[in-house]
């Protein structure tokens, strides 16, 4: 997590002034049967990392992502005054650089073409509505049939036009890495961990059965 953490602050010329290290960061681990969950956030917490299964699915930046702003009427009337360096054309660029400083790619993610770019707007008391300074870039899916709302895309830039630097990313469909077949070792667990546990167990973590495990008895069997 680290790692990768650290790549993104070098590819997204994110405003932090050192390398990230154990000693600067706070940081969450959960070790899962399917890799590793966690989080790493700086000590000031303006920027924070999310990982699934050992892969980044969410980054956001507090002072500049929209959420901390569109809700506050005193942040708002201070953004509606200040003119964005970039326009929608620019964001679109910057959103695919960083895709791309992932080691990903639109055709990867199965991305349709183009991607919906909007800036965010802020309508007054009085009807007059004002650009704000930051833009969502936001590709859909191909194939992609999820609950969720399927009018909204499912990979996510959020861009400020303050900073030209990506404030907030989301992406659930980053490709998994296979785990290293040491895996368990590393975690103190023995290399067939897996096949140790009961199958209630198994049935919780959302894994299937062992095809050679005793068949239930029930009351048909006995």
């Amino acid at each position: 997590m680290l790692k990768q953490a650290n790549q993104i602050r070098e590819n997204w010329h994110l405003d932090i002034s050192e390398p990230l290290t154990i000693n600067n960061i706070l940081f969450s681990v959960q070790a899962t049967p399917y890799g590793i969950n966690g989080g790493i956030s700086t000590r000031d917490n303006r920027f924070d990392w999310s990982f699934s299964q050992g892969v980044l699915d969410q980054f956001y930046e507090t002072q500049y992502r929209p959420f901390s702003a569109l809700y506050y009427e005193d942040k708002l009337a201070r953004l509606v005054n200040i003119k964005s360096k970039i326009n929608a054309k620019e964001a679109e660029a910057i959103a695919r650089h960083a895709l791309h400083g992932l080691g990903l790619d639109e055709n990867r993610l199965h991305l349709i073409e183009p991607p919906r770019v909007k800036q965010y707007k802020h309508e007054d008391s009085n009807g007059m509505v004002y650009p704000l300074p930051m833009f969502n870039v936001g590709w859909y899916v191909k194939g992609y049939t999820g609950l969720t709302d399927p009018d909204e895309p499912r990979v996510t830039f959020d861009i400020s036009g303050i900073t030209k630097t990506v404030s907030e990313y989301f992406n659930p469909h980053t490709p998994r890495v296979p785990l290293p077949t040491n895996y368990f070792q590393m975690l103190g667990l023995p290399a067939n961990y897996l096949e140790t546990l009961p199958a209630r167990e198994r049935r919780r973590l959302g894994l299937p059965p062992l095809t050679n495990a005793p068949a239930a008895v029930t009351n048909l069997t006995q």
